[in-house]
């Protein structure tokens, strides 16, 4: 439940020997490289490598064969072969001119099936016409159109054509259309196309090739089909025992190719001189010892390593590492931000808290129990790590839903000794919405804890003792819950004047003067900006938002009683609408009722659980500006 520890290393080995190293020791060897001019760019005589990718067009043609020969993206080895790339380039245009031929092949009997198959829809519906099609297509005089009107058109048929020379005859009653074919002299053929056409006539043209009657051409045409797809079984199978024979030899060029490819795009990252080359990057600290060992090895290579704290040019990126219960909630603090590597991984603070209020707020047995089984086919079948934030949050629901009493709204199934509370209950309302409130200061609290540990992990002494969310804000904070407190137990306001002074006032004044502070603190002259007016404007308004955050941040965890109360109202309405319908349409009612309970009301509390999540707690304390850790790799398609 933390972020990776880093380690910075500088590599230095001869310049002649880059690729072998950066094959053997960098790539598929967990390095974040960084830019190495940006990193040692005082250094004299250090340059970039400016040469464009020698292996690119190489790369672009194997990859194109690699996605014909349709292998799994998984099944590319990591293995390099020896050849000189002439040698893999004969071989992949060998293979590449193989495959274009078995693919022209293809392509031709699937052209030629899909023509046939146009030819059958279209001649089907002239099967009854018992005329010889080539007579159709040998005629000088008379020309023939075949295809389909609207009904309502070919009403409309003999208003249009009278006193116009056309022969009209049906073939097909099909829908809202009728099939028909029409007979015209061809002197007078445009005119009539034009006629037809402003009816809605949908032409459909039949191919020539065709011959004898609608019935017999049909035969001869599916039996033409037929003989097609035999050809295209055979092809099939003669395309799949070519790619066998050459999957061994083709993925251990293309393996080769990628290597070669990738550690030659290592030159964008890495810097050299006229001896040497120097790659920098991160690597995790756990990883550090077996990588160096490996370097040690070769003779060539020198190295150094330093801590993260006193790289200056260079960030560390971050790394999160969380148990397996904790892990699908990485996601949702994601969406937020990556933790800098300064700060702490607050995964298991918003697992942990989102947990607990997403039962509380959806407290049911049935309903939970739905929620698992849609979580874990979501995370489980469809790895979305979305399904195990459902799947950890409805086991939430359904422990609460013990607590609760709640079985898909029925509150009688469990036994009353083993309830904790029904929430509907006049007398329980004001119970939960107060374990609500204590709730929330209870985690605005913790927020605020986290965001001073953040403030000394980055050596930020103003963020931990004046921020708003510092122990300024912890001390104002609590004395105002504490006063309140003692206030309702004595039953009057009883608070001296030292008192607040000492812990209203003061905590206040700190937040609002944080930049002076600070500067006091870093020994700077200059305590106030110029623009003074603007700068107590600034501090008053921070400190009337200090207070109102704080108010609304509290108030806003009564929502988690709330949404409690709503689930089981919402609930208790679908059982009462199912006895008003009785027989059969009371379990329908209640299908659906639960339906959209789970479905609806599930995804609104979910999303009103993120929110007190994101806008309550995680400004506090977490800034979401830290970098991912990408190592260097042989990138796989999923």
């Amino acid at each position: 439940m933390a972020i990776l520890k880093m380690k910075f290393i500088n590599i230095v080995g001869p310049i002649h020997q880059f690729d072998d190293i950066v094959m053997e020791h960098v790539i598929e060897n967990g390095i974040h490289l960084e830019n190495a001019i940006g990193v040692l760019g005082h250094l004299k005589g250090l340059y970039p490598y400016m040469e464009d990718n020698p292996y690119e067009q190489l790369m672009k043609k194997a990859e194109k064969l690699f996605g014909q020969m349709q292998f799994a993206a998984h099944s590319q080895p990591k293995v390099v072969c020896d050849y000189p790339p002439e040698q893999m380039e004969k071989y992949l245009d060998t293979v590449g001119d193989k495959l274009n031929d078995f693919i022209a092949q293809k392509e031709r009997v699937e052209n030629d099936i899909a023509g046939n198959r146009q030819v059958i829809t279209h001649l089907t519906p002239m099967k009854n016409v018992d005329v010889q099609l080539e007579r159709f297509f040998n005629m000088n005089f008379i020309k023939f159109r075949f295809g389909k009107l609207p009904r309502d058109s070919y009403k409309k048929l003999q208003m249009y054509l009278k006193d116009v020379e056309v022969f009209v005859t049906s073939v097909l009653h099909e829908g809202d259309y009728e099939w028909i074919v029409y007979f015209a002299p061809a002197y007078f053929q445009e005119k009539i196309d034009s006629i037809f056409s402003s009816l809605y006539f949908e032409r459909i043209r039949i191919t020539g090739k065709v011959n004898g009657t609608p019935a017999q051409a049909l035969v001869k045409v599916e039996r033409e089909i037929a003989q097609l797809q035999k050809e295209q079984e055979t092809l099939d199978q003669a395309f799949n025992a070519f790619v066998l024979q050459e999957k061994e030899e083709f993925l251990k060029i293309y393996s080769t190719m990628k290597f070669l490819y990738e550690s030659f795009d290592v030159r964008k990252y890495a810097a050299h001189t006229k001896e040497s080359f120097y790659i920098t990057g991160w690597i995790p600290q756990k990883r550090l010892k077996a990588f160096t060992a490996k370097l040690d090895k070769n003779k060539n290579i020198s190295y150094i390593v330093e801590e993260a704290e006193i790289v200056k040019k260079s960030r560390p990126p971050t790394e999160l590492r969380n148990i397996p219960i904790f892990k699908p909630f990485e996601s949702l603090v994601k969406t937020y931000g990556l933790p800098s590597y300064q700060e702490l991984d607050p995964t298991a603070f918003i697992a942990v808290t989102y947990i607990l209020f997403f039962g509380m707020m959806f407290g049911d047995i049935g309903h939970g129990a739905v929620l698992v089984i849609i979580g874990w086919f979501l995370y489980k079948k469809r790895g979305l790590p979305i399904g195990g934030v459902i799947m950890s949050a409805a086991v939430s629901s359904i422990i609460f839903g013990w607590l609760y009493g709640s079985v898909f709204g029925y509150e009688h199934l469990i036994p009353e000794s083993l309830i904790w509370m029904h929430p509907m209950q006049k007398e329980n309302i004001p119970v939960i919405m107060g374990i609500s409130l204590v709730l929330g200061i209870v985690v605005i609290s913790i927020a605020m804890i986290l965001n001073i540990i953040n403030g000394i992990k980055s050596k930020n002494v103003a963020r931990i003792l004046f921020d708003k969310n510092g122990i300024a804000g912890v001390v104002f904070y609590w004395s105002v819950i504490s006063f309140v407190l003692y206030s309702i137990y004595k039953g009057k306001v009883v608070i001296s004047g030292i008192v607040i002074v000492a812990c209203l006032v003061l905590p206040l004044l700190c937040i609002a003067m944080k930049e002076p502070l600070e500067r006091l603190l870093h020994k700077e002259k200059k305590l106030l900006p110029d623009d003074k007016g603007g700068f107590f404007a600034e501090a008053f308004f921070e400190v009337v938002e200090t207070l109102l955050g704080f108010m609304g941040n509290t108030m806003s965890f009564i929502r988690v009683s709330a949404f409690a109360l709503n689930h089981a109202g919402l609930s208790m309405a679908v059982l009462i609408l199912a006895e008003l319908v009785k027989g059969v349409g009371s379990g329908i009612v209640i299908l659906l009722g639960n339906i959209l309970v789970i479905g609806l009301e599930g995804l609104i509390v979910g999303i009103q659980v993120l929110r007190l999540e994101y806008y309550e707690l995680f400004n506090r304390f977490f800034s979401g500006e830290g970098r991912p850790f990408t190592p260097l790799t042989i990138a796989k398609e999923d």
